[in-house]
């Protein structure tokens, strides 16, 4: 089959290499015998499906092949949702000397736009007298119930009495006909029928009801294509349509010894309206990109209504540009051109075939030439891999029917092991198999069964592997392999300590055990292959893993008949933290003095800022005590001031509360003067200390 095929480009649309259709009801001067020319070796309306290809993004490629005499007309039938893909995708083919002409198929416009062009507009569903409105003027015959003819003047409602009173009245609707004495007024409740006498109008109120009957019918779509040409020739149309996703599934045959057997069957539902007989049938595995348009609805863009101005007033003057400028952008687009005009004979073929339709290929080549006209089509391959799955021989599937088709049959080299992941099953492994594509074909993904000894084990789900790839698969519980999984704990311990810029960085070390204790209660040794979660920033420390993927260590164990083995799993990973070297306070200097790995000058820098921050906690000691001296010694002179208001001046203990006072303020000075020189002392050690901070730099 023709590479380009297989490929996304397959939506390519040629529709534009056609000419232009002939005007409606006229032939083609270049077709005079159109319709009249039969297809070799089949009817002129049979254009038989020759091959399918299905992809899994939900769309499938058609074609079909006939071959042809001369001039010729085919038809293909869709359903009115499958127009739009059809008009999306089609391609086309006329192989020797022939060539596509106009591929036509019945419009879609809506219903009020094609029923206005009718002298009876019937869009609105208007009753009797409302279309004798649109017809006024028109002559009519009338049987009411004996035959009136006359000219419609108008269609009036009128009321009628009714009942023995007359005082109840009726509506009725009255035509008024111009006959030869006057006018005749109609009651149309007693008309039995009404003709029109001119033959055009009845034509047009006729091709209006046809027209409305054909929008009833939805079920089929005729599209006819129209080919050019001489002598007999094969003729290829394809389209893409949507279709079921067509599904692979796999039996897997586990043997004793390898190698193990694979079988892949595709599942395949014929959903559309035509029997496939004898169909050369490809199932592709790949994801193009596809997506619905409604090319078959016709798209009206509102116009805006412009008003002429009779009566204009003055309005803003526009003037001409220079004359000079105007000749030198003239120039520099001649220049432009004559610079695009370097390959004219590319562009000169270009041309030909967008006017002469699809150019003529080996008559030997049984698939669609894309390459005819379309040089785009070779690109298709660089768009992505796509994997094939092609049927030997013809398939005939009747339309709304399924099939199960055997795709792949392939031997693989494959190991058994119970698969332990805590996370799936926390006391039991499950039987697996690492599967080895050692074929040339790809292994899409899908279900598999396994069978194993000759009988049915479990289900799998097979991911896509590619010719070479291996893929771990499991399909059942291991009940004789048992495993308790244990977290030993989790240690901390300093490993780096670094001064920058008066920030203290610490280096710390966490470390946990995992330990997966398995028995084995077969009567044969058993292979585990153990599961241990990869997390962020945790690394392996021992023991070596037998495989790591993205998100997983794993760890091979080979346990003996009836016995038991431990697997311990060491990991560690490194925390960073940071704090302010004026904020360590002394515990938390004293673990980085104790601790070996900190090197001689980081703890010769601690034991500095040590001595310094303890200099100045004793100073702030010493100005706090100076400071509650004072505070005392004003509170017991209040005091004393207040009893000396309350006795005599000439009694012995106001003497001796005067006396009292007196020392006092000897001692308030002499603490006056301590507090003052203990907070310039302050002032300075913690000055001291910053300058200190500001320039240790110490990076062991």
């Amino acid at each position: 089959m023709n590479q380009c095929l297989k490929s996304p480009l397959l939506l390519l649309v040629v529709l534009s290499l056609f000419t232009s259709p002939p005007l409606h009801g006229q032939d083609s001067p270049a077709t005079p015998n159109r319709g009249k020319v039969a297809v070799a070796g089949a009817d002129a309306k049979d254009l038989p499906l020759a091959e399918v290809v299905m992809y899994t993004a939900g769309v499938s490629y058609f074609e079909h092949r006939a071959e042809v005499e001369g001039d010729a007309s085919l038809d293909l039938k869709f359903r009115q949702e499958e127009i739009s893909d059809m008009l999306k995708s089609l391609v086309v083919d006329d192989a020797g000397d022939g060539r596509i002409d106009v591929v036509t198929y019945p419009s879609q416009a809506p219903a009020e736009h094609v029923l206005g062009t009718f002298a009876l507009n019937l869009a609105n569903n208007p009753s009797l007298p409302e279309l004798l409105k649109q017809v006024r003027g028109e002559e009519v015959t009338v049987h009411a119930p004996k035959p009136v003819t006359g000219r419609i003047v108008s269609v009036e409602e009128q009321e009628v009495p009714v009942g023995d009173d007359g005082k109840q009245v009726r509506k009725v609707h009255v035509l008024n006909l111009r006959v030869d004495n006057g006018i005749k007024p109609v009651h149309l409740n007693n008309v039995g029928s009404i003709e029109f006498t001119r033959p055009r109008l009845q034509q047009e109120f006729t091709k209006a009801l046809e027209t409305l009957a054909s929008r009833h019918d939805t079920q089929e779509i005729d599209v006819e294509l129209h080919f050019v040409g001489q002598g007999k020739r094969q003729v290829r149309v394809g389209y893409v349509q949507e279709t079921p996703i067509w599904k692979l599934t796999y039996r897997l045959v586990l043997s004793d010894k390898p190698p193990h057997h694979l079988q892949g069957w595709a599942i395949v539902e014929n959903t559309t309206g035509q029997d496939w007989e004898k169909v050369q049938l490809t199932f592709v595995s790949g994801q193009p990109i596809t997506y619905q348009m409604p090319l078959y609805q016709p798209l009206f863009v509102q116009r805006p209504t412009v008003q002429l101005d009779l009566y204009e007033s003055l309005r803003p003057q526009t003037y001409a540009k220079d004359l000079q400028e105007v000749e030198r952008n003239a120039r520099k687009q001649m220049d432009k051109l004559q610079a695009s005009a370097k390959a004219p004979a590319a562009a000169e073929s270009r041309r030909r075939s967008a006017l002469g339709g699809i150019a003529a290929a080996n008559a030997d080549d049984q698939r669609l030439n894309f390459q005819r006209g379309v040089q785009a089509a070779a690109q298709g391959e660089q768009l992505g891999e796509l994997f094939q799955y092609e049927v030997k021989e013809p398939v005939s599937l009747p339309r709304h029917r399924s099939a199960l088709l055997p795709v792949i049959t392939a031997d693989f080299r494959g190991e058994k092991f119970s698969i332990y992941d805590q996370s799936v099953h926390s006391q039991h492994p499950l039987y697996g198999v690492r599967l080895k594509n050692t074929s040339e074909m790809y292994f899409m993904e899908g279900p598999a069964t396994v069978f194993e000894d000759g009988r049915y084990a479990g289900d799998a789900l097979l991911e896509g592997i590619g010719p070479g790839d291996e893929r771990l698969i499991s399909y059942g519980i291991d009940l004789e392999v048992e495993v308790s999984p244990e977290l030993e704990g989790q240690t901390r311990s300093l490993v780096q300590a670094r001064i920058l810029s008066g920030t203290l960085h610490a280096t710390y070390e966490l470390r946990r055990e995992h330990s997966y204790l398995i028995k084995n209660s077969a009567q044969e040794p058993k292979d585990v292959l153990v599961v241990v979660s990869r997390e962020a920033n945790w690394e392996l420390v021992s023991p070596e893993s037998h495989e790591k993927t993205r998100d997983a260590y794993r760890f091979l164990i080979e346990v003996a008949p009836e016995e038991s083995q431990e697997l311990l799993v060491q990991q560690r990973r490194q925390l960073s933290e940071q704090m302010a070297v004026t904020n360590l306070n002394h515990d938390a200097a004293l673990v980085y003095l104790r601790s070996d790995e900190i090197a001689p000058s980081v703890k010769q820098s601690l034991r500095e800022l040590l001595n310094r921050k303890q200099k100045i906690q004793k100073l702030q000691q010493d100005l706090q005590a100076a400071q509650q001296d004072l505070q005392s010694i004003s509170t017991q002179q209040q005091r004393i001031r207040e009893n000396m208001e309350q006795i005599d001046r000439n009694s012995e203990l106001y003497s001796r509360y005067l006396e009292k006072l007196s020392n006092q303020e000897d001692e308030v000075e002499a603490l006056q003067q301590k507090i003052d020189r203990l907070e310039k002392d302050l002032q300075a050690a913690q000055r001291e200390l910053n300058q200190y901070i500001a320039g240790l730099e110490l990076i062991p």
